[in-house]
């Protein structure tokens, strides 16, 4: 159900769903009201539960897969997609009526690779409680991304990405295994990398349910530690990506990742030695060196004592 619009662009408005039956209904909603005709595909990524049966009430496009994470889902639903640009919607959040509309009107006098727009932050599944979220910094103008991508937030959700830039970030990723953390990133990353132009929208067309998936500081014990995996799995993959794409200039910014991983995990008693090797794994990837390990543990340490001592 895909109807080209104004100067011939169209969106596809993709969604990767996982035991979503008690959101996916709104999600599909949302999409199916835009005021303009687009493309919807729901990958249901071997849910248990009915959101498949769910799905299929509705005229969209349902590929089925099994659990294989929602990088790979988002993955088959940009491969199966026929839109000029891709609009990744998670099964838990809702889009504006007017969202595609919004954006297709800033493509006509801006043809850029990414637009990122606003989000407005919700709960319970009823948008008429939604309130603004962080107000992000934005550009009037179009800039070349390369030069910020690390500025900037990663998340997917928000984001407008041209179709042939997914495709190329999928032909060179190195990402092979199930990622249940940090997915987002090993795709806007070396998306960023390969995009000429990005605009950033002050329009607030997202709703971003909260509440739902648990945020990393409420992950206890087993699933912490899954998380900080995939941080590292998909850090060393994007890096690699990063390298096959000839691109250096941004590099360090991948020692200033690893060294705020370092920090978030000496929050935990005990967590960053479980991960030696991997901290070790990035030392001989040349991404940081034994030394930013050793300055970053004094500095932590230091900054512990003086609370220490400030509450003595």
């Amino acid at each position: 159900m895909l109807a080209h619009l104004t100067l011939q662009v169209s969106i596809s408005i993709i969604i990767p769903a996982y035991n979503a039956q008690k959101y996916i209904e709104y999600a599909i909603q949302s999409a199916l009201n835009q005021t303009v005709q687009t493309e919807i595909i729901v990958v249901d990524d071997g849910s248990t539960d009915t959101t498949a049966a769910l799905v299929r009430k509705y005229p969209v496009t349902l590929i089925l897969q099994n659990n294989f994470g929602v990088y790979k889902a988002r993955a088959a639903a940009v491969e199966a997609a026929t839109g000029d640009y891709i609009l990744s919607l998670d099964a838990d959040d809702q889009l504006k009526y007017d969202a595609c509309a919004t954006l297709i009107q800033h493509l006509d006098m801006n043809r850029v690779d990414i637009i990122q727009f606003q989000e407005m932050e919700y709960t319970s599944n009823d948008i008429t409680n939604a309130y603004n979220s962080t107000r992000i910094q934005f550009l009037d103008e179009p800039f070349d991304l390369r030069k910020r991508a690390f500025e900037l937030d990663y998340k997917l959700r928000g984001k407008l990405i041209k179709r042939s830039i997914w495709m190329q970030v999928l032909n060179i990723s190195t990402v092979y295994q199930k990622v249940s953390y940090h997915s987002d990133f090993a795709v806007f990353i070396p998306a960023a990398m390969l995009s000429k132009n990005y605009k950033q929208l002050d329009y607030r067309g997202y709703y971003h349910q909260i509440g739902v998936n648990g945020s990393m500081s409420h992950l206890k014990d087993d699933r912490l530690v899954a998380c900080y995996w995939d941080t590292f799995y998909v850090i060393e993959k994007v890096y690699k990506t990063c390298e096959r794409m000839y691109i250096t200039g941004q590099m360090n910014d991948f020692k200033i990742l690893i060294i705020n991983v370092y920090k978030e995990m000496y929050k935990y008693q005990g967590l960053r030695f479980k991960f030696k090797d991997q901290f070790t794994r990035m030392v001989q990837l040349g991404i940081i060196t034994k030394q930013d390990i050793i300055e970053t543990q004094k500095m932590l340490e230091a900054q512990l004592s003086n609370r220490i001592k400030a509450e003595l």
